[in-house]
């Protein structure tokens, strides 16, 4: 049987992760450079991203100012801010993130999903994120409602 997404979203909360975060786009030859990079820091959020244009990995300013990624990236993109889902979280729930997303893209907030195993995450513009958070907040008191 399916999974409500608003029944999840009743149940959950959200964290903002510390710090400002940095999209590099590079080739895939650095892979073996930003696999070290992550590994060595276990604090902050970080995500690889493999495909067919390359390699896109998300991480903390102070790795990518400390180890120059600008330097070696293709293009950079950010600053953002990184929000996480704080609760249990189904992985068999489909379309979780997707109501969430469009009441922040119809506010005119990107905000890019990523899926782990036990946990959503978005990447959000540091300067809509007082905004998204606020957004963020209301959708869940909804979904409370609709639950209850």
């Amino acid at each position: 049987m399916a999974i409500d997404p608003i029944d999840v979203w009743a149940s959950m909360t959200t964290k903002t992760w510390p710090g400002r975060y940095w999209m590099a786009d590079m080739d895939v030859r650095h892979l073996s450079l930003v696999g070290e990079l992550l590994a060595a820091d276990s604090q902050s959020y970080c995500s690889i991203l493999r495909d067919d244009a390359g390699l896109t990995a998300i991480v903390d300013e102070a790795v990518f100012q400390q180890h120059e990624m600008s330097e070696i990236s293709r293009q950079a993109i950010g600053p953002f801010k990184m929000v996480s889902t704080d609760g249990e979280l189904p992985f068999d729930v489909v379309g979780f993130l997707q109501p969430l997303l469009l009441e922040l893209n119809r506010a005119g907030i990107k905000a890019g999903p990523q899926c782990a195993a036990h946990a959503g995450h978005l990447f959000i513009y540091e300067r809509d994120i007082a905004r998204a958070n606020e957004i963020i907040s209301q959708f869940i008191a909804r979904a409370k409602d609709h639950v209850g």
